[in-house]
């Protein structure tokens, strides 16, 4: 946070209001990891509004992304539905940003689920997989494979441990961030966890536990740690 606000406050005082608009994304993103919600909204309406005024489609597409995900956080799922929709059609108007489409979309998606929508979680997710294979992106494949295992779990279907052993596979292979392997390993142990496997999802429940611990990622140990506390009782 310090470091962000140091470099807010240099692009301030050379009046660079691209570089302005992007802090406050980035200040945005860090108190919604942090779980300071309404400072998340606060500077993400501040960097809408420095690029609305600049006509940046990318940069406002990653913005309305972000905003989102704070109102997915509230519980508020017209809302981050809406601006999500809206980031979409941003991505649109830039050029070749196939990995912002692909983010934009697994969101979507995630939203459907929490939502019971599980087809149109289906058809956002073939989307992106299209969307990754044909830019060349094996990585941005990791999150469509955890998502597609966690709509199969949410279907009662066990054939649903290929997306997630594919994901493991691809995070092995290319070196993906502990947070993205974190995330993996949490949704396998709750699919797992849906299917009564209750010594399989622990075991996967406490490597993501493991994971975001090293990382600092309280909000996330803190739901792992729930999950694990429920397949106990």
């Amino acid at each position: 946070k310090a470091w962000y606000q140091r470099a807010h406050r240099l692009a301030e005082a050379v009046g660079d209001a691209a570089s302005t608009a992007r802090v406050q994304r980035q200040l945005g993103i860090l108190a919604h990891r942090r779980g300071d919600l309404t400072a998340a909204g606060d500077h993400l309406r501040r960097a809408r509004e420095g690029f609305e005024a600049l006509g940046e489609a990318m940069e406002l597409g990653r913005v309305l992304n972000a905003q989102g995900q704070v109102e997915a956080a509230l519980r508020r799922q017209s809302a981050a539905g809406a601006a999500f929709r809206e980031a979409l059609a941003w991505s649109h108007r830039a050029p070749n940003d196939a990995p912002l489409e692909i983010a934009i979309r697994l969101n979507i998606a995630e939203l459907a689920l929490e939502t019971d929508r599980l087809l149109a979680a289906e058809e956002d997710l073939r989307r992106a997989e299209e969307v990754a294979i044909a830019g060349n992106l094996p990585g941005l494949l990791v999150g469509i494979y955890t998502l597609m295992g966690k709509l199969r779990g949410l279907q009662h279907d066990e054939t649903g441990f290929v997306f997630f052993e594919q994901a493991i596979e691809l995070c092995r292979t290319l070196g993906r961030p502990q947070a993205e392997q974190g995330r993996v390993y949490h949704e396998y142990g709750s699919f797992r966890g849906r299917l009564g496997q209750g010594t399989e999802a622990r075991a996967y429940l406490e490597q993501a536990r493991d994971l975001f611990e090293a990382l600092g990622r309280t909000i996330e140990v803190a739901r792992v740690t729930e999950e694990i506390e429920q397949l106990s009782a």
